[in-house]
């Protein structure tokens, strides 16, 4: 078992930001996303091919009576706390209902994982498939496979190949919390400040067409650039935040 190394079946970019779009929490602020989208134009937020786009999970479907309680109450176990009913909803549809064949097969895959720690202490990927074959048994398995896409991702050893669209920076599992993508193309939990909407632009300015960097050590000078905003998302633990290598995975 490789817990530096993997694929992730992740949703496509439209279906992403239309579902970051329909949070009731941004519809409250119209006004501001507006101004945040104009001064971050030049990012496309489709165009964004990174790590924080939902990767499909196996935790819920599994047993019955958690099941009905989870889409009785709306609860989701890894942010422990109820959210808005528009998120409830999505997780109803699309992480308990939708995808469940998936989702099974996808336990049976990874469920030696689960609770595990790798070896520098983090938690480990749960929604990570070691193997390709894997990843396409899973994604054959949705309920529409052209939501998704599978991307193999690693964070270490870094040899970048004819695949390779860049590096994304951030959680290995959990909620798969990407610097790039909490900063300019979906601000969920640490947007910058407007007041330093230009500065954030320029120090993302080798952002590649895919909003990810095409050279590690402009990833590292971004982590570096970010966790010194007071305003950003903190590391518990050095190291937290993995410079993560994605390269697109092409298949029949």
């Amino acid at each position: 078992m490789d817990e530096n190394f993997g694929y992730l079946i992740v949703l496509n970019p439209k279906i992403n930001l239309r579902i970051f779009e329909n949070r009731s929490t941004l519809k409250k602020y119209k006004k501001e996303y507006r101004e945040y989208r104009s001064a971050f134009s030049s990012y496309d937020p489709l165009k964004y091919r990174g790590i924080s786009r939902r990767p499909l999970s196996a935790h819920y479907p599994l047993v019955d009576k958690i099941h009905q309680l989870y889409k009785k109450v709306g609860f989701d176990e890894r942010l422990s706390f109820k959210i808005d009913k528009e998120i409830v909803q999505w997780h109803k549809n699309n992480q308990l209902d939708y995808n469940k064949e998936a989702r099974v097969h996808m336990y049976e895959l990874v469920e030696y994982k689960l609770e595990r720690v790798d070896d520098r202490g983090f938690e480990s990927d749960e929604d990570l498939l070691q193997t390709l074959d894997e990843a396409i048994e899973v994604y054959n398995l949705l309920n529409n496979p052209s939501d998704y896409e599978i991307i193999c991702v690693k964070r270490v050893n870094f040899e970048c190949n004819p695949n390779t669209i860049g590096f994304d920076i951030g959680y290995w599992g959990g909620d798969h919390y990407s610097l790039i993508a909490d900063t300019i193309v979906t601000p969920t939990w640490h947007g910058p400040p407007e007041e330093e909407y230009m500065e954030v632009s320029g120090k993302v300015g080798a952002l590649n067409k895919f909003l990810l960097f095409d050279a590690v050590e402009d990833a590292a000078d971004f982590k570096e650039y970010y966790i010194s905003k007071d305003w950003a998302e903190k590391e518990f633990e050095p190291g937290e935040f993995s410079m993560i290598q994605v390269d697109v995975v092409n298949f029949e």
